[in-house]
């Protein structure tokens, strides 16, 4: 059933907790997770690292073109991280998109504000 959904459909943060809710410990095989992508979305990303970090069953990272940004992020939170040789890794510092009319720019940078940056 488990190997099943990577036939089935992408791979998503729902599923890691599927498995670990459905599959016994004895007969997990470790999750592979293949990564080739420019970056995306941190909520997108902080999703998908939260469910690896509680799931039970060893994840696996595997870098074989470009994990840049929100992509490399993804790739540190694997319980083993690979990279194909020729990859390219990149973190970089945060940035802040602020858009909208002035009420929001001002909303979104007060709350912004508020964040512990940078983390102790």
């Amino acid at each position: 059933m488990y190997a099943d959904i990577y036939k089935q459909k992408p791979f998503v943060a729902g599923d890691i907790v599927y498995c670990d809710a459905e599959v016994d410990p004895e007969s997990r095989k470790p999750i592979k997770i293949f990564i080739d992508t420019v970056g995306g979305d941190v909520q997108v990303m902080w999703t998908l690292i939260n469910a690896m970090k509680i799931s039970q069953t060893p994840i696996y990272t595997i870098v074989y073109c470009t994990a840049l940004s929100a992509g490399a992020h993804i790739l540190a939170a694997g319980h083993k991280r690979f990279a194909f040789p020729g990859s390219t890794i990149l973190v970089h510092s945060g940035s802040r998109q602020y858009t909208g009319d002035a009420e929001k720019v001002e909303s979104t940078k007060m709350n912004t504000d508020l964040l512990p940056w940078p983390p102790k």
